[in-house]
């Protein structure tokens, strides 16, 4: 609940503290004091956009503070959110510099401000004087009904189904993209893919190719050499293997009369060996040499189908072309995959159905099992605030499409008048009648879903002798279950409040500035006595005024 308003350098005020408290307090003072200042200025720091016309100091910034206790209202949540420390009691500020920029803080912390507005939504309901269009709307009037029957539970169930088949109508939009855009290039990629697979590229090929290419293709020159190389080896009698034999038997018949000449004999024995061993691995070269037309071709036609590929997509390597047919294989795969993905979250999307409507179906039935308790609660209440032949129903239809708030259109049907039909409150013109609607339906739901603080800014208008008495009843219990605050010009209102204040008018070095005092219980039967017969203040008005301080509130 609010607890403290601290409001410095904002229109016809300069600097004000006023704090609050539980139960029904009520807000007085002449027309033009200020008293509507302070609800703007209470706008302010809840997140209303700002501008610098309404700086008193215009080479001031204002500073708007209001002191909130948040401990049970379950807000730990949007602390966590919004990044913010969170704190039983908890200061919400907001500062507009000269120069028009505005800056919000909550417990110190600089936020955006949309989270101050979020939080203030959560804190405060103002219902100024002509704010009675959210009565008239659909949404509002499904929310009544929510708050009416306790539907949090299955109303958050609900909108979980409902975000969820949401998000996965949105993955299946999102796949069919990609399957259509995979599809448009889908057959060019598979002509590729299986002319690389036909290819059945090896990743060392292209390189013993071009050595077996080399080979034969230069073989009868190797032929020719080997040939003759034959032939100084071994094919004559001046061979150099005849040659080193008969060295050898030479070097061996004298070595047994010279230790050095048995170590030369072995040498050039085992130089034999390995010239010998050369000779023949010659000979089986020349054998397995030879040229071959066909084979050459073949070669050729191998070696021009890689380097084709190699070219056409950009490549040096028979690798390169691998790591290609792999990419290519993973999309089509890919693909595939998409295809199958789309089955299923076509499948899902069936069972999400089931589920939403579902829980659609229960919220649509606990809806409509608290409307006759309802409209008779409202009815009731409109009775004791002056309007006797008031008569209110609820209407439903059901929509073919889900909402974010299920399958169901509320309407709301009233008429003050006997004898006349049920119209939509869409098109009930009476102010003050929406008025009493609307405060008949905010003290109903007060004690179901209430916040903390709800505040009517003169919405009594048109209002007078024991209608208003009443009005002051249905305020007194609603504070019993939240905090109240009510800006009122009538006697009969502010006498059933609690506390009481009275904004007035001052004026300071020949500045008119506005000003707010807490009253006690002498300078409240002063208030209402000049309330009740104008500035001159008579021993009737006394008298009434104490009379209405004394009065108990009816209970409801």
């Amino acid at each position: 609940m609010l607890i403290h308003l601290s409001i410095e350098n904002y229109a016809l005020i300069d600097h004000l503290d006023i704090s609050f408290y539980q139960g029904f307090t009520a807000i007085t003072g002449e027309t033009g004091a200020g008293k509507s200042i302070l609800m703007d200025a209470l706008d302010l720091v809840l997140g209303k956009r700002a501008d610098t016309q309404f700086l008193l100091d215009p080479t001031r910034k204002c500073i708007v503070e209001a002191t909130f206790s948040v401990a049970n209202y379950n807000l730990q949540s949007f602390f966590d959110e919004a990044g913010v420390d969170f704190e039983e009691i908890s200061i919400l500020r907001r500062e507009v510099n000269p120069n028009g920029k505005s800056r919000a803080f909550i417990n110190d912390t600089p936020v955006a401000l949309g989270h101050l507005k979020i939080l203030g939504d959560l804190l405060v309901d103002i219902h100024a004087q002509h704010a009675t269009t959210s009565l008239q709307n659909p949404g509002f009037q499904l929310s009544v009904i929510d708050s009416f029957a306790d539907l949090e539970i299955e109303l958050s169930d609900y909108q979980r189904y409902f975000q969820e088949l949401k998000s996965s109508r949105q993955l299946l939009k999102d796949l069919i993209e990609q399957e259509i855009n995979a599809r448009a290039t889908l057959d060019y990629k598979q002509f590729i893919f299986d002319e690389l697979a036909l290819a059945e590229i090896l990743p060392e090929e292209q390189e013993q190719l071009e050595e077996q290419l080399t080979l034969i293709t230069h073989a009868e020159e190797i032929k020719s050499n080997l040939f003759q190389v034959q032939e100084l080896l071994n094919n004559d009698e001046n061979s150099s293997l005849n040659l080193l034999s008969q060295a050898e038997t030479n070097l061996h018949r004298i070595s047994v009369y010279h230790p050095d000449l048995e170590q030369l004999t072995e040498r050039l024995q085992s130089d034999l060996i390995d010239l010998k061993d050369i000779s023949l691995e010659l000979a089986r070269l020349n054998d397995r040499i030879e040229f071959n037309q066909e084979q050459l071709n073949l070669i050729q036609q191998r070696l021009d189908l890689l380097y084709r590929l190699q070219h056409k997509h950009h490549v040096n390597s028979n690798k390169e072309l691998l790591e290609i047919t792999e990419n290519l294989s993973a999309e089509l795969i890919e693909y595939s995959s998409i295809e199958n993905q789309i089955k299923n979250i076509e499948n899902q999307i069936k069972a999400q159905e089931s589920e939403l409507k579902a829980s659609a179906d229960i919220l649509t039935l606990r809806r409509k099992s608290g409307f006759p308790l309802l409209e008779k609660e409202i009815i009731s209440s409109l009775n004791h605030l002056g309007m006797p032949e008031a008569r209110f129903e609820i209407k439903h239809s059901n929509t073919h499409d889900f909402s974010m708030s299920g399958q169901d259109n509320i309407e709301f049907y009233f008429n003050a008048n006997e004898g006349h039909s049920l119209k939509p409150l869409s098109e009930i013109a009476s102010g003050g009648e929406l008025s009493r609607v609307m405060l008949s339906i905010k003290s109903i739901i007060s004690a179901k879903k209430l916040l903390p603080t709800i505040i009517f800014d003169e919405i009594d208008n048109g209002l007078s002798g024991d209608v208003a008495g009443r009005v002051g009843d249905v305020l007194s219990s609603a504070a019993v279950y939240m905090q109240v605050i009510t800006i009122t010009h009538l006697p009969q209102i502010a006498g059933k409040a609690q506390h009481h204040y009275s904004v007035f008018k001052q004026s300071k070095n020949n500045v008119t500035y506005s000003n707010i005092k807490f009253l006690d219980h002498q300078e409240r039967v002063a208030e209402l006595a000049k309330m009740i017969g104008g500035r001159e203040i008579t021993v009737a008005s006394i008298a009434a005024a104490k009379e209405l301080l004394t009065s108990p509130s009816e209970i409801l």
